[in-house]
């Protein structure tokens, strides 16, 4: 890895911290997940009371222990992942911020190994991914979406990091 000569101590810092941002944004759609769900679920209505009694102890503690229950986030659906791709391209092309390749590449690398987490588990990979799809999605669809994901995000990791 001769790219690890090239860059300074500081630089290095600085895409692992958005390497690790990258990585755990997600969470940030389990917070906002009561703002956009359906507001009749239970769920979002226990948590909006929580809000507005301003508990946010309790209010994280609910999305903590109901994280399967928010299946439809939109951080994990196939419309992210396609505006993944284009996005990381450009940040990645047009910027000079390692903190910003950093933090492009932890969400990939997050949804990447969601990805292979859910690929034997056609029901839970629709219902993480292909909620928006009225139809089921076939095993081998699957594996080609994994394949072609990580295939896809190992070349925009090398053209990053060289």
């Amino acid at each position: 890895m001769f790219f690890l000569l090239k860059i300074s101590p500081l630089n290095w810092l600085f895409f692992v911290t958005g390497l690790i941002i990258g990585f755990f944004l997600y969470l940030v759609d389990y917070l906002l997940y009561p703002f956009y769900a359906d507001q009749n679920l239970e769920l979002v209505i226990v948590a909006k009371k929580y809000l507005q009694q301003k508990n946010y102890q309790h209010y994280l503690q609910l999305l903590w222990l109901n994280q399967k229950a928010m299946a439809h986030l939109l951080s994990r659906s196939f419309l992210f992942i396609i505006i993944y791709f284009p996005l990381t391209i450009f940040v990645l092309s047009s910027s000079s911020q390692v903190f910003g390749q950093g933090v492009v590449l932890g969400i990939g690398l997050n949804l990447a190994i969601k990805l292979w987490q859910l690929r034997n588990d056609p029901e839970q990979f629709h219902q993480h991914f292909f909620w928006q799809a009225e139809t089921q999605i076939s095993p081998l669809v699957i594996n080609r979406v994994v394949i072609g994901f990580s295939l896809l995000f190992g070349l925009l990791t090398v053209l990053a990091l060289f």
